[in-house]
């Protein structure tokens, strides 16, 4: 059985996420928080950049939330850039979210490629809002930078 499965209620679509973040607070807090919100379908959760590559393969998630230190933890945009890369082989419509600490992070994951960044002192108002642009249209379109 996958590991990803459907809760799919009334027919509406709702969002399947990939949590790649270190175990510890930052970890425990979006688990925490990720399972209050009802624009989700499913959330699977990777602790390395390897089991997230297979889960994504496995899965196809809508958004792939990622901790730069996961992959990244000298600030190398090398490894980022190749990261993302690998994602886009495997699940070609997942759009990562690369969360920072601060601007220098952002600009490693900026010019590592990737489309979106957020700040991890304000991450339940900004997922919200990824999250319900997702399912509806009202809200805007999110796009997949690949």
């Amino acid at each position: 059985m996958s590991i990803w499965y459907a809760l799919v209620m009334n027919n509406t679509y709702k969002v399947r996420v990939l949590l790649a973040v270190p175990l510890g607070l930052l970890g425990s807090s979006l688990r925490t928080y990720l399972s209050t919100v009802d624009e989700l379908e499913s959330v699977v959760f990777a602790n390395s950049s390897d089991e997230a590559l297979h889960l994504a393969a496995e899965g196809k998630p809508d958004f792939l939330i990622l901790d730069i230190q996961l992959i990244s933890p000298l600030q190398n945009y090398q490894c980022l850039f190749d990261f993302l890369n690998n994602m886009k082989k495997v699940s070609s419509n997942t759009l990562p979210i690369v969360l920072v600490d601060d601007q220098i992070q952002k600009q490693v994951a900026l010019n590592a490629g990737c489309a979106r960044v957020l700040y991890k002192g304000a991450l339940g108002d900004q997922l919200r809002i990824l999250f319900q642009q997702a399912i509806n249209p009202a809200y805007g379109n999110y796009q997949a930078p690949f």
